[in-house]
C-alpha cells in the first residue's frame, strides 16, 4: 500500500478539477515532472476536449450512462421523448455548487436532476467520479503497463468548502474506487494550487515583491478563493515554500452566477415555472442558458452593440403556447430594457446595456471578496494579485479589478488561466510540503462540563452531583483558533484528554463545535455551531481510565486518532461531519 507521506512510492500523479461548468484531469508519472493533459474525454472520438462539461446522464438504476456533451445529447435525443425506457433517466448540470450552497448537509442530500428527479449526492458524485477514472485507467492499459502502478489521486476542492462538503466528497470518491490498492487520494485546495503553478510560471515577477506576498483569486464557474501567501525563498534548498497569510476567503461569483442571472431575467420576462419549463424541454433549456449565452458571455467586451442568443425551438414554442402570444409581442411588453426577437434567426437580440448590468452585479461580488481580504491588517503589504480560473479570461472582471485597485495593486493573469489549479494540483501532490503553514478560518473546540468557577461562569448553567461537586454545562473548550497559523511543517496535533462516559454498547460520542469568535465561551452561544461528531467504540471497561484524542489541522482535510491514555492502544472512531444527528 503506497504510504501518502512517501510520494516515492507512487508511479503516476493525477490530479482532477471537479468544477461546476467543466472538468480536467493532469497526470504525471514517478520519472516525469511535467505534467501531462488529459483529452481523450469520449472512447474513439475524433479531436480533443480539453475541458469536459460537468454535465452527467444517469440510467434508472442511477448509474452514469454518458458525461459531458455527449450527455445532454443523448438526454435529448432519448430521455425528452418520455419513452418508457427513458422515463426514468436524469440529466444532471452544475451540480458541483450544491455542496457549496447547502449549509446543512446531512447523509440523505440529495441532488435535482433537470427533469426534477431527485438521487442522494453521494450518488451523483461517485458516479461522475466513477466515469473519470475509468476513462483515465482506460487509456493507462492502453499505454506501456507499469508492473506495479500505484496512483496518487489529486482532487481539487474549492477552500472555502466545509469539512461537510469534503465528505461528502470522499466518501464518493471512496465508493469510485479512489482508494483502494495501491491508490490514494489526496485533495488540493484551489486558491493554494493555483498559487504553486503561478510561481512556476512567474517566479521572477512575484519574488520581485518587495513583502514576498501576494493574493491568489481563483474566479471558477462557481465561486471565487482567495489566498493570500507569503513566498519564501530558502536558496540552499532551491525551493520556494508558502506560507498563507491571511484565512482563506471567498463566496458564490464565479461566472455562472451571470448565466443564473440571465436566467432569473427570462423567467420573469416570459413568467415561467421553471420546474415544468425544464421538464417539458429537458435540457434544450439548458443548452440555451449554459451554452449559447455562455458562448456570448464570454466574448463580449465593453463597446459590442448587440449579442444574439440563440433559442432552441422548443423551448421558444413552448413559451409561446403557454402564454398564446409571439415572442416578439411578449419582449415588447418588457420595458426595462429593448430586447428584441430576431425571427429568421430565432434568437434573442440583447443590448449591450442589459450584457453590462449583468455583468456588473456579479463583477461587483468578487471586488466586493478582494477587498475584505485586503482590508485586514496583515495583508497591508500585498502590492499584487493573480487572477486565475476561467472567469480571469473575462476581460471586463479583470478591467474592473485593475481599475477598482490601480492605485494599491498590481494585477496579473496567468497565461492559461483556465489550467493553473490543474497544473498546481500535480505539483501539490508531489510536493505537499511547499505549502508551509495555513491560517485556520473558525476557532474550533469540543464541548466539556468544567469545574465551576463562580463569578466566571454563569449561575444558570452549574450542575451539582450527587457527591456535591459542581460543574459548568456546556463549555466551548477551544483547540484551535480563528486566524491562527497552523505550520503543516511540525508534527503537532491538538490534544484533547478526557474521561469518557460510557454506555451499554461502551460507545461516547464528543462533539466538535466551530465559531467565527476568538474567544467563545459556550456551545450554545449565538456565534458556535455544531459542525461534527467523533465516534468512539471499544473503549476501555475502567471507568478511570482516559483517553486521549488528537485532532491535526495541518493538512486539507482535519484528521483525528484516539488512544487509550493508559495502554496507548488505538482505539477503532468515525469522525463525522455530516449532520443528520448527534448525540449530545
Amino acid at each position: 500500500m503506497a504510504n501518502g507521506s512517501d510520494n516515492t512510492l507512487y508511479t503516476h500523479f493525477i490530479a482532477i478539477d471537479f468544477g461546476t461548468s467543466g472538468c480536467g484531469i493532469v497526470m504525471s508519472t514517478d520519472v516525469s515532472e511535467k505534467p501531462r493533459l488529459f483529452s481523450k474525454w469520449v472512447p474513439g472520438q475524433v479531436g480533443i476536449a480539453i475541458k469536459c462539461p460537468t454535465v452527467m446522464l444517469l440510467d434508472h438504476n442511477g448509474k452514469c450512462e454518458a458525461f459531458g456533451l455527449k450527455a445532454r445529447v443523448n438526454y435529448n435525443k432519448n430521455c425528452v421523448k418520455h419513452s418508457e425506457e427513458f422515463k426514468n433517466y436524469s440529466l444532471f448540470e452544475h451540480f458541483k455548487m450544491k455542496l457549496y450552497e447547502e449549509k446543512n448537509i446531512t447523509h440523505g442530500l440529495m441532488i435535482q436532476a433537470v427533469n426534477g428527479r431527485k438521487l442522494p449526492a453521494v450518488t451523483v458524485f461517485s458516479e461522475a467520479l466513477g466515469y473519470m477514472k475509468k476513462t483515465i485507467l482506460s487509456e493507462l492499459d492502453a499505454q506501456v503497463v507499469h508492473p506495479n502502478r500505484a496512483i496518487l489521486w489529486i482532487l481539487t476542492v474549492p477552500a472555502i468548502w466545509s469539512s461537510a462538503a469534503k465528505q461528502v466528497m470522499r466518501i464518493a470518491a471512496e465508493n469510485a474506487g479512489f482508494c483502494s490498492d495501491n491508490n490514494s487520494l489526496k485533495f488540493a485546495l484551489e486558491p493554494e494550487a493555483a498559487s504553486l503553478y503561478c510561481l512556476d510560471e512567474k517566479e521572477d515577477d512575484i519574488l520581485s515583491a518587495a513583502s514576498g506576498q501576494h493574493l491568489v483569486v481563483d474566479c471558477g464557474g462557481g465561486t471565487v478563493d482567495i489566498a493570500a501567501h507569503k513566498w519564501i525563498k530558502v536558496p540552499l534548498e532551491k525551493k520556494v515554500y508558502a506560507e498563507e497569510i491571511h484565512k482563506v476567503h471567498g463566496g458564490p461569483c464565479g461566472s455562472y452566477a451571470i448565466n443564473a442571472e440571465f436566467e432569473k431575467l427570462l423567467i420573469e420576462i416570459f413568467k415561467l415555472d421553471i420546474t415544468d419549463l425544464r421538464k417539458v424541454c429537458g435540457s434544450h433549456w439548458s443548452k440555451m442558458i449554459y451554452d449559447n449565452f455562455e458562448k456570448e458571455k464570454c466574448s463580449f467586451v465593453i463597446g459590442n452593440d448587440k449579442i444574439s442568443v440563440p433559442v432552441p425551438i422548443k423551448v421558444f414554442e413552448y413559451i409561446e403556447k403557454l402564454s398564446g402570444r409571439s415572442m416578439s409581442q411578449l419582449l415588447n411588453e418588457y420595458t426595462q430594457y429593448n430586447i428584441e426577437w430576431d425571427e429568421s434567426y430565432e434568437a434573442l437580440v440583447l443590448p449591450s446595456e442589459l450584457m453590462c448590468s449583468l455583468f456588473d452585479l456579479i463583477v461587483n461580488q468578487v471586488i466586493h471578496v478582494i477587498d475584505d481580504v485586503l482590508k485586514a491588517p496583515e495583508c497591508s503589504l500585498i502590492k499584487k494579485v493573480l487572477m486565475v480560473g476561467g472567469f480571469s479570461q473575462s476581460s471586463i472582471l479583470v478591467n474592473a479589478v485593475r481599475k477598482h485597485f490601480s492605485s494599491r495593486l498590481s494585477v496579473c493573469i496567468g497565461t492559461t488561466p483556465i489550467f493553473s489549479v490543474l497544473y498546481g494540483a500535480v505539483k501539490f501532490g508531489r510536493h505537499r510540503n511547499l505549502i508551509r503553514s495555513r491560517i485556520m478560518c473558525q476557532t474550533v473546540g469540543v464541548e466539556t462540563w468544567d469545574d465551576f468557577k463562580p463569578g466566571e461562569h454563569d449561575e444558570g448553567r452549574k450542575y451539582t452531583d450527587a457527591n456535591g461537586k459542581s460543574y459548568c454545562k456546556h463549555v466551548f473548550t477551544e483547540l484551535v483558533q480563528i486566524g491562527q497559523s497552523i505550520s503543516t511543517q511540525t508534527p503537532i496535533s491538538k490534544k484533547y484528554v478526557f474521561t469518557p462516559i460510557l454506555n451499554d454498547k461502551k460507545i461516547c460520542c464528543l462533539n466538535i463545535y466551530s465559531s467565527y469568535e476568538k474567544e467563545p465561551k459556550y456551545i450554545d452561544d449565538i456565534c458556535s455551531y455544531l459542525v461534527g461528531t467523533l465516534i468512539l467504540t471499544d473503549l476501555p471497561d475502567e471507568a478511570s481510565q482516559q483517553v486521549a484524542v488528537l485532532m491535526d489541522f495541518r493538512g486539507t482535510e482535519i484528521t483525528v486518532t484516539a488512544t487509550n491514555n493508559a495502554t496507548h492502544q488505538h482505539l477503532p472512531l468515525k469522525l463525522d461531519w455530516i449532520k443528520d444527528k448527534y448525540v449530545t
